[in-house]
């Protein structure tokens, strides 16, 4: 496995668009903030 500088990694989604037509349709920032809003709801009763 070859490592890969933090800030060089970054996703990818030209095979899925290319393959399937799929293109996201939420920022990563914005799917990011998403994510941390429903993990701190979800478990803030836990």
């Amino acid at each position: 496995m070859t490592l890969v500088p933090a800030d060089l990694r970054r996703a990818d989604g030209s095979l899925a668009d290319r393959l399937l037509g799929w293109r996201p349709r939420v920022s990563c920032q914005d799917g990011l903030l998403r994510t941390i809003s429903w993990f701190e709801e979800s478990f803030a009763a836990a």
